[in-house]
C-alpha cells in the first residue's frame, strides 16, 4: 500500500534527524500513534475511508445529512456552479464517497441504490459521464472504483448502468482533446472579438478615468450609478466569460491527462510512436540502446500523439493571445 510505504520512508527520515528536532519526544509519540493506526489489521486497504465510514455510521440520522450533501453536489455539478477546476473535481470526488457512506448493510439499512429519496440516477449519470478525474499532482481516481465497494452494489446487475466495465466510446471520445478542439477555437475567436471591442470602447475608458480621479479626490463623477453600471458592467461580463472559458479549457487538459494516467499506452501504440524494445537489455539501461519501458514512459512519453501535444500547446497559447489586439499604453492610468 502506498500510504504505508510513504510512512516507512517518513519514519526512517525522522529517525535520522530526531536528535536535531525540538520537542522530538512529542513528535515520536505522534509517529507511534500513526503507526498503530496504519497497522490496524481490521483494515487491509483504504483504512482512512473505512474508519471514517464506520464513525459516520454511529451517528444518528446521518443519512439525512449525507443525502442533502449528495443533492448539493449533484446540483452544483449539473449547473456548473464552480469557479475553478479544483472546485469542480472536489465535487466529483466527493460524490461516490458520499454514496459509499450512506449505503448501509443489512435488510433494514439505507439502500443507496433503491431508496426513493436518493437521487441515484443523477449520481449515476454524473459518474458515468466523467469516471476519471484528477486528484493531487499526477494522482487520479476512478470514481466507479469507489461505487463498487458499496455493500448493496451488485456487479452482475449494475455494471452496465454504472460503466464499471469497459468504457463506452462516447466517454473515451470526451477525454480526447481533439473532440473539443473545434469548439475551443470558435469560442476563442468569438471571445477575442468581444474582449477587443470592450477594451477599445472610448466611453468605457472615459468612465474608468473619471472613477479613478474621483477615487483620488481630484474630481467629482458626473455620471449616475446606472450609467456607471452600464459601462463597467461590460468589463465584468467579458471578464467572467473569459475566466469561465479558461477554466473549461484547462479542465479538458487535466481530464485528458488523468485519463492517460489511468490508461497507459500498450506496446503496439508505443512502437508506433517510436519505442523499440531491446531484448538484450533485460530491462536494464544499456549505452546507445533503449531499455524496457517504465511506467512513466507508458503514461506520458508514449501516451500522447503528436496532434495531442500540438493541441495542448496551442491551448496554452489561446490564453495568451486574448490581449494581442489591445494597445496597453491607452490604459497607463490604471497602472
Amino acid at each position: 500500500m502506498n500510504l504505508k510505504n510513504d510512512f516507512s520512508l517518513y519514519k526512517r527520515c525522522f529517525t535520522l534527524i530526531r536528535g536535531e528536532l525540538q520537542a522530538a519526544d512529542i513528535k515520536h509519540e505522534e509517529v507511534q500513534q500513526l503507526q498503530m493506526f496504519l497497522a490496524n489489521p481490521g483494515y487491509g486497504s483504504q483504512i482512512v475511508v473505512s474508519q471514517l465510514r464506520e464513525s459516520v455510521k454511529q451517528i444518528n440520522n446521518h443519512e439525512d445529512v449525507l443525502l442533502e450533501t449528495i443533492l448539493l453536489c449533484c446540483t452544483k455539478i449539473e449547473k456548473g456552479l464552480h469557479v475553478t477546476c479544483s472546485d469542480k473535481y472536489c465535487l466529483h470526488r466527493a460524490l461516490p464517497y458520499l454514496v459509499l457512506f450512506i449505503d448501509g448493510e443489512g435488510k433494514k439499512a439505507f439502500n443507496a441504490f433503491r431508496a426513493r429519496k436518493m437521487p441515484i440516477l443523477r449520481v449515476q449519470k454524473i459518474i458515468k459521464s466523467l469516471p476519471v478525474v484528477p486528484e493531487v499532482a499526477d494522482m487520479t481516481i476512478n470514481l466507479a472504483s469507489v461505487i463498487i465497494r458499496c455493500p448493496n452494489y451488485n456487479r452482475d446487475k449494475m455494471e452496465a448502468a454504472w460503466g464499471t466495465g469497459d468504457p463506452l466510446k462516447v466517454v473515451v471520445d470526451y477525454y480526447n482533446l481533439k473532440t473539443h478542439w473545434k469548439e475551443m477555437r470558435e469560442a476563442h475567436t468569438l471571445f477575442t472579438t468581444k474582449f477587443c471591442g470592450v477594451a477599445s470602447d472610448g466611453n468605457l475608458e472615459q468612465t474608468l478615468k473619471m472613477l479613478m480621479r474621483s477615487g483620488s479626490g481630484k474630481k467629482k463623477v458626473d455620471l449616475t450609478p446606472a450609467e456607471i453600471l452600464h459601462e463597467t458592467g461590460k468589463v465584468y461580463d467579458v471578464t467572467r466569460e473569459g475566466v469561465a472559458l479558461l477554466k473549461k479549457w484547462t479542465c479538458y487538459i487535466l481530464e485528458m491527462s488523468a485519463w492517460k494516467f489511468q490508461h497507459p499506452a500498450d506496446e503496439a501504440t508505443m512502437r508506433m510512436r517510436g519505442w523499440e524494445p531491446n531484448p538484450d537489455s533485460g530491462g536494464q539501461s544499456l549505452a546507445g540502446k533503449q531499455q524496457q519501458p517504465v511506467v512513466f514512459e507508458k503514461v506520458v512519453r508514449y501516451n500522447y500523439s503528436k496532434e495531442e501535444v500540438r493541441q495542448s500547446e496551442e491551448r496554452r497559447q489561446l490564453g495568451r493571445s486574448d490581449s494581442s489586439g489591445i494597445n496597453l499604453r491607452n490604459y497607463a492610468f490604471l497602472s
